[in-house]
């Protein structure tokens, strides 16, 4: 069984990775494109893989 401490983590990383998600997709819209945003998920994404 998994450490339930890590599995809020991993709940969090989820979390945290939709807001960016719809954070960009809301800035792609209006047509502000942030490059480090883009990174930021990027590796948050790897990060949430790696676990």
């Amino acid at each position: 069984m998994s450490h339930p401490n890590r599995q809020i983590q991993r709940q969090k990383k989820k979390i945290i990775k939709e807001i960016l998600k719809q954070e960009l997709a809301e800035r792609k819209r209006k047509g502000i494109y942030d490059e480090t945003l883009q990174e930021v998920l990027k590796n948050l994404g790897r990060r949430v893989k790696n676990d």
